[in-house]
């Protein structure tokens, strides 16, 4: 891989940051509102400070979601970005590779991932006096493996976008949420239906989630559970990027006249 077009990549897409109120809004706004909201529920409903453990609990897994979603949010409007501009036939008129692309737009993911990470800790403080540092160094491979887990949701809406067309973007930001109730983000796996439980159990950022409501509520083990997790995301994103990769193929070969 050549790093220096890797780099201009990521450059092109960082300049537009500071300079598009979506994207502000998209990386700020939203984040601050599902705090507010989901937070404030969490504070009501859990009452008495007895229950400070169930409200890190809430607020942890609140944090986690976000910072999931936006790694796959990432990767997706990148590329719609790159189509909506019609400069995707332009760049595959160069020299740049396909993984070229991905690894520069992942690398903007992570810019971003790592300053909403510090963001959302700081509001999560500020607003209701809980500092998730508090369980130590375990956020590192915490922090890792949920952005794995967003990029394999980004790849996947990335390819419902490249077969249905710019029809379908709003799967960008959609399809992540379709499996949201199902990763146990907002509550326990345990509530659902033993068939979506199942299913759930198979989604990358399910142990994760568990895992840390586990931990904060009953003082488990979370070692364990990142293994699991651990295994699944590495699993599943060659998986994900090999099947981003065949849609492309298959549909370069049709034209990307849906997609301009």
């Amino acid at each position: 891989m050549n790093l220096q077009l890797i780099w201009g990549v990521t450059l092109r897409h960082l300049y537009l940051v500071p300079r598009s109120l979506e994207k502000v809004v998209d990386l700020f706004y939203w984040p601050t509102v599902e705090i507010i909201v989901w937070g404030t529920s969490a504070v009501w409903i859990t009452g008495s400070t007895a229950n400070q453990a169930l409200k890190v609990a809430v607020l942890l897994s609140l944090v986690a979601w976000r910072l999931t979603f936006i790694s796959a949010y990432e990767l997706g409007v990148n590329f719609l970005e790159e189509c909506i501009s019609r400069n995707l036939t332009n760049l595959l008129s160069t020299p740049l590779k396909k993984i070229e692309w991905l690894v520069g737009v992942l690398c903007v993911g992570f810019v971003k991932f790592i300053i909403l990470t510090c963001y959302l800790f700081g509001l999560v403080y500020l607003l209701f006096g809980v500092n998730l540092l508090s369980i130590g160094i375990v956020w590192i491979p915490v922090l890792v493996l949920l952005f794995i887990s967003g990029i394999i949701f980004g790849c996947l809406s990335t390819a419902c976008v490249l077969k249905l067309g710019i029809r379908a973007q709003t799967l960008t930001w959609t399809l992540p949420y379709i499996f949201a109730p199902l990763t146990g983000a907002y509550f326990p796996i345990a509530v659902l239906p033993h068939i979506l439980q199942r299913i759930g159990l198979l989604l990358p950022p399910t142990a994760i989630f568990e895992g840390l409501r586990s931990s904060i509520l009953n003082q488990a083990p979370i070692g364990p559970v990142m293994l699991h997790a651990l295994i699944i995301n590495v699993a599943c994103l060659p998986l994900a990027i090999l099947f981003l990769n065949v849609v492309f193929e298959r549909v370069r070969r049709r034209g990307f006249d849906h997609l301009e």
